[in-house]
């Protein structure tokens, strides 16, 4: 007579003898794989050009709202209208602010690339009575924006690779998922502007996806969690339907819920028209920013 059972799952399985009141997990590897001591440098590099690359390759027009609240304040909340585009090779975001409506209009662009002279580039548009647009200074990457615990860096689509010395030589579980655990050691740059701690990056290798990022302090002290909760697949695509930015030191949360996403047609239409240029005569331009 039968005297366990079996419950299996990807990667694992669970013997369970109930008359005994024992139960047995195991943890399965596939040849597939990747074990963290196996990657070396080169290998880390190619992996995160990957997870790039499959965030590159999403084009898409996004309804976002961000909700931000805590202890000591009154909940805030921003409804944008968000594309994502590609300028060239880089990765280009734009995002427009509905609501509230004090700043409706008001629209953030941000480039990214690898390129040292071009990358985290991001631009205001000002759609006042006499429309300004102006470049976000490298020091203000790691300030908050949109009222909420969100910096430009969080809003970053792509990973910024050569920023940072890379290490990833563990795996973690959350959310009954196993991640490999990248950590990022700031290099002198990014020290200059955002202090010398660290980042920890959580990667979905089955869908080449970043699940989680943690920041700690120089001694340690974890100081920010970004956690995407909740996805959606769309086009093949996996976009994360809700996030949650949690800081540990001003006691905030800011989430970010997505209520649409609208895949964009390939080719010129999803290239954002104006990047880069400091003419008020373009400004118009960033004002459209893609069309469909």
């Amino acid at each position: 007579m039968k005297q366990f059972d079996t419950m299996r799952g990807r990667g694992w399985s669970v013997l369970r003898w109930p008359t005994l009141g024992l139960a047995i997990a195991l943890v399965l590897s596939s040849p597939g794989d990747v074990e963290p001591r196996s990657l070396g440098a080169q290998r880390i590099r190619e992996l995160l050009e990957r997870v790039n690359q499959r965030q590159r390759d999403k084009l898409y027009r996004l309804a976002l709202a961000i909700t931000t609240s805590g202890s000591r304040q009154d909940t805030e909340v921003y409804q944008l209208d968000v594309v994502w585009a590609m300028d060239g090779t880089d990765a280009a975001t734009l995002a427009r602010i509905g609501q509230p409506p004090e700043l409706a209009g008001v629209t953030l662009l941000l480039r990214e690339s690898e390129t040292p002279r071009l990358r985290n580039r991001a631009w205001v548009y000002l759609a006042t009575s006499m429309p300004m647009v102006f470049e976000v200074a490298d020091r203000a990457w790691f300030e908050r924006v949109l009222g909420s615990e969100f910096t430009y860096h969080d809003l970053q689509r792509t990973i910024a690779v050569s920023d940072y010395d890379w290490s990833c030589n563990e795996t973690g579980w959350w959310q009954g998922k196993r991640y490999l655990i990248c950590t990022a050691v700031p290099r002198a740059r990014v020290q200059a502007l955002a202090g010398p701690g660290r980042e920890r990056y959580w990667i979905d290798l089955e869908r080449l996806e970043v699940a989680r990022v943690q920041c700690f302090s120089a001694t340690g002290i974890l100081q920010r969690t970004l956690d995407v909760q909740e996805w959606t697949t769309n086009k093949g695509h996996w976009i994360p339907r809700r996030r949650i930015l949690r800081d540990y030191t001003s006691q905030r949360t800011s989430v970010m819920a997505l209520s649409e996403a609208r895949p964009l047609r390939a080719g010129n239409s999803t290239r954002v028209h104006w990047l880069g240029s400091d003419s008020l005569s373009r400004v118009s331009a960033l004002g459209v920013g893609v069309a469909e």
